[in-house]
Order: C-alpha cells, then sequence, then structure tokens
C-alpha cells in the first residue's frame, strides 16, 4: 500500500493506494476534485495495467478542512472513504461550520443515488498510526479504527474482492457475527461482550429529502461563505433498536439504510477521551434502487 500525499492549493488531499506494486508519485489537479480523480485514475491504470485488484480510498477528509461534499460527489472514481480515522489531528466530528465525517457520508451517499445516480460511497475506519510505543489520546496509535471483512482467504486477492463487493464494515472495536441483506431487509447479528449493552441506529436519507443545499446567511440575512448545509432529512435516525440481532425493513422510499452500533464500552485507546466502541456497516439500497 502507498498513501498518495497530495494537495490542491492550501488544500490537503490524501488517499491510500492497496495492493499496489509500483509507487504512484501523486499528480496535480485543477481543483480539489479533480485531484481525487486524477490520482484515482493512476491507481486504476495500474490495475488494469497489470491486471491485479487494486482500490484506492479518501483518507481524512476534514484533515486541514481540506474536502467538502460538493469536491466528493461528483468523483465518480471515488468509491471509500475514512468515516472515521484515528489520528489526533484530524477532525472526525466536525465543528459548529464543518459537518462530521459520517455527517459528509450522508451529504454525498444522498447526493449521488437521489441527485447524480453515482455509485455507492463505502466507509472505512482506520488507524493512520503513526507512532507504535507510547498509547495515550492525542497520540498517534494504532488500534483505534480498522475493518472487518468477509473474505475466504487471507490473502490480498481475497480481501481486495471483497471490499469491491462492500462486504466488510468498519469498526472501533464492536465486532458484528454477521451482516446481510436481502434485498428488503437489513439484519445484524452483534457479538455481545460480557456486561456491555449496544444500541444500532438504522440511518437513511428518503426519495423525498431535499437534496439542494440551504443558504448561509450572516445575520443581515446576506450570503456568506463556507461549507453549504444541507437538510436535517439528509441521513436521519429512522429506527433504533437493543437488540443484539437488531433489523431494519425497508419501507420503499428509502435511497438507502446503513446501521450504526454504539456500545457502551469506552475505548481503551479513544481518538478523543469518551469516545465508545462502535461499528459502521455500509450503505445498502433497496433491491429496485439504482445502484448496487
Amino acid at each position: 500500500g502507498e498513501e498518495i500525499t497530495h494537495r490542491f492549493a492550501r488544500s490537503p488531499v490524501h488517499m491510500n493506494a492497496i495492493n499496489l506494486r509500483d509507487v504512484i508519485q501523486p499528480i496535480d489537479g485543477g481543483s480539489v476534485r479533480e485531484t481525487i480523480q486524477v490520482n484515482h485514475r493512476a491507481v486504476f491504470e495500474q490495475k488494469r495495467r497489470l491486471k491485479r485488484r487494486m482500490l484506492v480510498f479518501l483518507n481524512h477528509p476534514n484533515y486541514g478542512w481540506g474536502i467538502r461534499a460538493d469536491d466528493m460527489t461528483p468523483a465518480e472514481e471515488l468509491r471509500y472513504f475514512e468515516v472515521y480515522n484515528g489520528h489526533p489531528g484530524v477532525r472526525n466530528y466536525g465543528d459548529d461550520l464543518h459537518p462530521s465525517c459520517e455527517r459528509l457520508w450522508d451529504i454525498v451517499l444522498a447526493l449521488r443515488l437521489g441527485k447524480y445516480h453515482l455509485p455507492i460511497l463505502y466507509g472505512l475506519a482506520t488507524d493512520d498510526a503513526h507512532r507504535y510505543h507510547a498509547f495515550g489520546v492525542g497520540r498517534i496509535n494504532p488500534g483505534r479504527g480498522w475493518i472487518m471483512v468477509r473474505a475466504p482467504y487471507l490473502t490480498a486477492e481475497a480481501i481486495v474482492r471483497a471490499m469491491e463487493a462492500g462486504d466488510f464494515y468498519a469498526s472501533t472495536g464492536v465486532t458484528l457475527n454477521d451482516v446481510s441483506f436481502d434485498g428488503r431487509e437489513l439484519r445484524l447479528d452483534i457479538a455481545a461482550e460480557p456486561g456491555v449493552r449496544y444500541r444500532t441506529q438504522f440511518i437513511a436519507t428518503s426519495r423525498n429529502a431535499p437534496l439542494d443545499p440551504e443558504p448561509r446567511l450572516d445575520r443581515d440575512g446576506k450570503p456568506v461563505e463556507g461549507p453549504r448545509r444541507y437538510s436535517s432529512e439528509i441521513g436521519r435516525v429512522v429506527a433504533e433498536s437493543s437488540s443484539l440481532q437488531p433489523s431494519y425493513r425497508f419501507t420503499g422510499t428509502e435511497l438507502y439504510v446503513r446501521a450504526k452500533v454504539i456500545s457502551t464500552k469506552l475505548h481503551p485507546n479513544p481518538f478523543r477521551k469518551g469516545d465508545y466502541e462502535v461499528a459502521w456497516t455500509q450503505p445498502f439500497v433497496p433491491a429496485n434502487g439504482d445502484r448496487d
């Protein structure tokens, strides 16, 4: 693997390529979006040339506030991004002006599926570890986030093939025995730890949700610069469950549904003090949806 570490103007644009053979030098683009696209294409070209499975994902979009939903949505090459990154400087949770990475995920999913008819964006959790001996909040440690992949063999080929199919979930500690979807119902089987409780949120955006951004105005009602705001109807919690085998049956109105499992167990090596262990499934679209 390789981190393709680049930027456009003052915006960091970092991507990770998996199962490469040859180093890829960062390529300049004419915008943040184009920088994402041209570097993805460089990986795809090596994949085509070597006839070898590879994939590439966008790192920590809120690092340096470098990447917005508007940059990610139209980049059709983009299929994976980090919904969670363990580096203490990446601003996973956003702030008053910037959406969290999870909120970005819902905005991009809603726009891709509901407006632009583009493929699903898959979410990963990663460590972004740089130091391996001293552990603690504010340090850059391994063991904060990872993905769990359903693969028959522990090989690069099998793992990448499963990731290409979206057959994986992201976690900071919660383990799922199974995630299944039959086109109409999403089911989870949570591997419970003694003394730990779990709450599953099913998060969706309706086909009727407003997708156009809301204007950002100052106190005088004049437009101001800044990240665009989107409707609270995007990425709503449509059901919750405390069962160890929670499920959600689609109503037919959803663009997609994804699940987030939140435990009562504090993360032993957290991104931020007070974080609990969680897991995120990939988004699923109904059987009659526009995209797989």
